[in-house]
């Protein structure tokens, strides 16, 4: 925050959006969009409309989830996509 407290500039740019990433499956209005499985890793992304439009240019959350089939005890990786709005 500056001396002023009127803006709070931010660590990084996952702090610009306002809709909170660790809300994704709270609910159920999210749909599975694709799924791919090679070499023993399981992909699947799953997608869900904003009611907004994030910084004038996204409306819509793509989660994709790895899941390795060799590693079970081994953490998932998830990548975010903000796809442009057309």
């Amino acid at each position: 925050m500056n001396n002023q407290g009127l803006f709070i500039e931010p660590n990084n740019i996952i702090e610009l959006f306002t809709f909170d990433l660790t809300t994704f499956f709270f609910e159920e209005d999210f749909e599975e969009v694709d799924c791919h499985e090679e070499k023993g890793v399981l992909m699947v992304e799953y997608q869900k409309q904003l009611p907004w439009v994030e910084l004038k240019l996204f409306d819509r959350v793509i989660f994709r989830v790895f899941n390795d089939k060799d590693n079970i005890v081994g953490s998932s990786h998830i990548n975010v996509k903000f796809p442009i709005n057309t």
